[in-house]
């Protein structure tokens, strides 16, 4: 596989969006066809085996790579993670599905010929560039007719998207979905959307592999399964105390201003005046849920993050503590309505890179998806890691 093949690879997954997507995929290749375009298709199968690809495919494949992705976020996701060189592979995303939190993050449309018509253009691009390119010796270098310089695989079409990298740690073996990863300390995870730990993550955790969430799936309302565990989970669940590791140039005041913090909530939050490595202790007690978001939005468009921007090199940091199980029905309300920037037993912060440590073993998600139990997890930014079609 070490040439340039195509010019566009399709990853599909064809059960998603209740087995619509084939639907989608068939009008997709009609299109493809009728403008000429030289591709080929993976169809998704199993779990994992999207990553799986995407690897072996940038890893043997010269040249400049473009990906159009027709599937949700765990699609994207299982791509980003695959992906060995950014800088030379771009991604076109088709969305399908109720959740589509990256696609909408980026102001993608969600109608298929438009989406496809943004790909088409950029495949324009290349051919335009390949004729006035021809006689070019570092054209010929290139071995695929595209320049594998960034700068024109950019172009004014593709943006530059961060990506979060998730690392959960642990002392022997690592806890995953799939079982135990024997001899291994830590293990890490790329996301576009966000990560996180405590009730988003546990919700994610019961609703992997949930009957109900792919009942309503089947009707377009995957969403719907997302509000009412969380409901459920926010009476039920276990609150965590932390330690949030962050980096010094987050002013205290910079956060705290925005909580609000009370007498009561005083002996809740303690500062570790004690700086090393540039990095400040932060002691949260009954931690609700910490979210490192990339995007504005989670969970099928919950505002947790309501000023995030996918291209500041920065992760957008949510936590809520401390909520009496009265007050808990009207969190998701509040952060459906994104009125939690200035309320008490909120906090809201933007850095690189944080950490959280716990004495309990914490539930952790990476992009809507379930992604082990550790005490410690650290979440940071990959700035402007990943070209996204988006003209």
């Amino acid at each position: 596989m070490k040439n340039y093949k195509c010019d566009l690879y399709v990853v599909v997954n064809l059960t998603g969006d209740g087995g619509k997507a084939k639907k989608t995929y068939a009008r997709v290749r009609e299109i493809l066809n009728k403008n000429g375009v030289n591709f080929k298709t993976f169809a998704s199968r199993y779990k994992g085996d999207v990553k799986l690809f995407v690897e072996k495919l940038t890893d043997r494949v010269d040249g400049i790579i473009n990906i159009a992705v027709i599937g949700g976020d765990g699609t994207i996701n299982g791509v980003i993670n695959g992906i060995k060189d950014f800088s030379r592979t771009r991604i076109g995303i088709i969305p399908i599905g109720s959740g589509n939190d990256f696609a909408r993050g980026l102001g993608l449309p969600k109608e298929t010929d438009k989406a496809v018509g943004r790909i088409l253009r950029v495949l324009n691009d290349d051919r335009k560039r390949m004729a006035e390119d021809e006689s070019d010796e570092d054209f010929a270098a290139a071995g695929n007719g595209i320049s594998s310089c960034r700068g024109e695989a950019f172009s004014c079409r593709v943006s530059l998207v961060d990506v979060g990298l998730t690392t959960v740690y642990g002392d022997e073996n690592v806890a995953l979905m799939l079982g135990k990863a024997a001899g291994v300390t830590s293990l890490q995870r790329r996301f576009g959307i966000s990560s996180g730990i405590g009730l988003d993550a546990l919700v994610c955790k019961k609703l992997d592999g949930s009957k109900i969430k792919a009942f309503l799936k089947r009707f377009g309302m995957g969403s719907l399964s997302y509000i009412v565990m969380t409901v459920i989970s926010l009476f039920t669940m276990e609150k965590n105390d932390v330690k949030i590791f962050y980096t010094e140039d987050v002013e205290d005041s910079d956060i705290t201003a925005k909580i609000g913090i009370s007498d009561k909530q005083a002996d809740l939050i303690t500062v570790n005046e004690t700086v090393n490595n540039n990095r400040v202790e932060r002691r949260i007690k009954k931690l609700i849920f910490f979210a490192a978001m990339n995007m504005k939005c989670e969970g099928g468009g919950v505002p947790m993050a309501p000023k995030a921007d996918f291209s500041d090199g920065q992760l957008s940091c949510t936590l809520a503590y401390d909520v009496p199980k009265w007050k808990s029905f009207f969190i998701l309300p509040v952060l459906v309505m994104a009125k939690h920037e200035k309320m008490k037993s909120f906090m809201l912060f933007n850095d690189k890179k944080v950490e959280l440590v716990s004495d309990k073993e914490m539930v952790v998600h990476v992009d809507g998806e379930y992604g082990g139990e550790s005490k410690h997890v650290s979440f940071e930014i990959l700035p402007e890691k990943l070209m996204v079609i988006t003209g």
